[in-house]
């Protein structure tokens, strides 16, 4: 919250444009960024891993483990992240590596704007296979060049902008944000 307050989270929303706390909605990648730099580390959690590359913490662990010709994910070496709590850790520069090669269902959902499902059905229907099968790995990993082979089927399955509420999503500033009555005319 302070992060807030300080004006740290540029992207920060009001939902409904109403003004209470539990109707803020952070954007991820402004708290990611800003964790980094309070960190003074490039090491991730397997949580976070997970969050970033849109999938389970139970397929992380798949994705690090040398099983099916060895890990996909490397973690960093204990005597490197040894003071830091936690078992496991993979840093920033091994997450890109893997997003430069391979993409999960929820990176493409992301990516396009479409449910991960969606995702999943278009590049079976596109003969897109896995590298690796999802039972094994917890999770369905794809080669990036193979998604997009067939982006253009991706963005067809895009919500159109009249399905989406414009008046779902407001920004706000930290200074506005204590003002005392929202557009409604109501006290916050």
């Amino acid at each position: 919250m302070s992060w807030f307050l300080e004006g740290k989270l540029p992207k920060t929303c009001l939902l409904q444009g109403i003004k209470r706390l539990d109707c803020l909605r952070f954007c991820h990648a402004d708290v990611f960024e800003e964790i980094e730099k309070s960190q003074g580390h490039d090491f991730h959690r397997l949580n976070s891993v997970a969050s970033m590359l849109g999938t389970s913490l139970t397929a992380v662990k798949k994705l690090i483990s040398p099983t099916e010709g060895g890990p996909l994910l490397m973690t960093v070496e204990p005597a490197v992240s040894g003071k830091l709590a936690g078992s496991a850790y993979v840093s920033a520069a091994e997450i890109e590596r893997f997003k430069a090669e391979y993409l999960t269902p929820g990176l493409v959902g992301r990516m396009f704007g479409v449910n991960w499902t969606v995702v999943r059905r278009i590049l079976k229907q596109q003969g897109v296979e896995p590298v690796a099968d999802p039972k094994l790995l917890g999770v369905w990993v794809y080669r990036r060049r193979d998604v997009l082979s067939v982006a253009s089927y991706l963005v067809a399955e895009q919500p159109s902008p009249a399905s989406i509420r414009s008046d779902s999503f407001k920004a706000v500033s930290p200074s506005g944000f204590f003002d005392k009555k929202d557009e409604k005319g109501e006290t916050g």
